[in-house]
């Protein structure tokens, strides 16, 4: 694929470079071959055993509390993200799981004395819109230190949403699949390339496909412009398309610039096109410019709250 060409071409210490700054790690052991024996393979090895480790904690972790929670309010929280793709579409010692995110749809106020309850503190956090609908506790352990990231809502807009969950309290593919490209490009800006793995390997293994249905769901949510960027990088990363063959859509030249592999890789090296992808990604410029607006309000309350509590 045109991704996994352009690796092959790059000199072994910018792979690796690019590796770490990615998280690839776990995920490029069908580059071995370009890896030393002496050196990278063998610190390719290593880092992918400690990456298991981890994860089987952080999966241990989380069936306790899955537990806990099932007991005391007869639903189970629903995994998000690397806690639910771990499940599905990786090993152990491929996708790193830096933390725990969850969703419920259970009041705040009885989560958190819940959670409290099992030996998790509540993080102090500013809050601003992006991340008014989430909770982040943490525990300390004599091997790691637990992050649990309850969300009570997926996105920062989609409370008259209702998000479709099956018997075991996990959410349909074609809504997963919609909210790994929201976290992706919407809160994420597209910059990490591990994320974008997430979306390749889970759109192939659960066949997804943008038909009219989930046009509509991404449109209803707004992120009708965070489900095209991803069929875009998906066409011009891995030549994979996800598009219905009876569906016209319009993409934004400049997906397919900025989206591609001599893009993608280092876009977080360059301001300006960062800053560029940033908006295109908003349904509309009015989003876009509240966007800038809200974040500017949370920045300056954020720095007058740590002046004051610094000056006090």
């Amino acid at each position: 694929t045109p991704l996994f060409e352009f690796f092959m071409d790059l000199p072994e210490n910018e792979l690796r470079k690019i590796a770490q700054e990615h998280a690839l790690g776990g995920m490029l052991g069908q580059f071995e071959n370009r890896f030393s024996e002496n050196h990278t393979k063998s610190e390719f090895l290593k880092y992918r055993q400690q990456l298991m480790q981890k994860n089987i904690l952080l999966l241990d972790e989380f069936n306790n509390v899955q537990q806990q929670f099932q007991k005391k309010f007869s639903q189970k929280l629903t995994p998000l993200k690397g806690l639910s793709l771990l499940k599905k579409i990786y090993t152990l010692g491929e996708r790193s799981l830096t933390d725990m995110d969850v969703y419920t749809t259970i009041p705040a106020q009885e989560f958190e004395s819940f959670f409290k309850t099992i030996g998790y503190e509540l993080k102090k956090e500013t809050k601003w819109f992006f991340n008014k609908h989430k909770w982040v506790f943490s525990k300390s352990s004599p091997l790691i230190e637990f992050t649990l990231e309850v969300h009570n809502q997926l996105l920062p807009q989609d409370l008259n949403w209702t998000w479709s969950l099956n018997a075991d309290g996990e959410l349909t593919p074609d809504e997963e699949f919609l909210y790994l490209a929201a976290h992706w490009a919407q809160q994420h800006t597209c910059l990490k390339l591990f994320w974008l793995f997430d979306l390749y390997y889970y759109a192939h293994k659960h066949k997804i496909v943008i038909n009219e249905n989930l046009l509509q769901k991404a449109k209803t949510l707004q992120i009708e412009s965070s489900l095209i960027a991803a069929k875009v990088a998906l066409q011009v990363n891995f030549d994979f398309l996800i598009l219905d063959k009876n569906l016209k859509i319009t993409s934004n030249p400049m997906f397919h610039f900025l989206l591609r592999p001599q893009s993608i890789i280092y876009l977080y090296r360059d301001r300006w096109r960062y800053l560029l992808l940033k908006h295109l990604l908003k349904d509309n410029l009015y989003k876009s410019l509240s966007y800038d607006l809200l974040w500017m309000k949370h920045q300056i309350a954020s720095k007058y709250k740590s002046t004051l509590s610094r000056d006090l």
